[in-house]
């Protein structure tokens, strides 16, 4: 995967699970060295909606630490698992000092990329896993976006920071 990124010359912006990147340090790390950002996934991969407040403080706010012992930078953005959130999951993020809590607009799996709105559009954030069809799902969006008049941007050039 690393290699195709490398080639791609592609943006990335990972948000990892604190167990997940405290594991894959080093791979991370060669990813970051290729100019990707960190930000934040939760400790455990929870659904958070109704969760109380302390639960969530928990899941959301220890990553960040965690990610910039790991990392040496920041995490400014959080993804909830399954783009579960509700209400508190907001107020915890901008607690623990995000900047954006982040859903998508597609989602890329087995060589295909699936759109919410039926067709991309600018700015779409697609949701891709660190699964064996990464390295294809990345091409798929490449020639997608080539075949639209699209070029894949930097996900933290398109969010208004606070």
């Amino acid at each position: 995967m690393i290699d195709t990124i490398r080639r791609m010359d592609v943006p990335v912006s990972l948000f990892l699970v604190e167990g997940l990147a405290e594991q894959g340090q080093d791979y991370f790390r060669e990813l970051i060295a290729l100019g990707a950002s960190v930000h934040s996934h939760t400790t455990s991969h929870e659904d958070l909606r109704g969760l109380g407040w302390s639960a969530q403080a928990t899941e959301i706010c220890d990553p960040a630490d965690t990610i910039t012992e790991l990392f040496d930078q920041r995490a400014t953005l959080f993804r909830p698992p399954y783009g579960a959130y509700d209400e508190t999951t907001q107020a915890v993020a901008g607690y623990c000092g995000y900047d954006a809590v982040v859903a998508w607009a597609g989602a890329a799996n087995d060589g295909r990329i699936d759109l919410q709105a039926g067709a991309l559009q600018p700015g779409d954030i697609i949701l891709f896993h660190f699964r064996t069809d990464l390295a294809q799902n990345l091409e798929v969006l490449e020639q997608m976006s080539r075949d639209q008049g699209f070029r894949i941007g930097r996900l933290e050039d398109y969010l208004v920071s606070s």
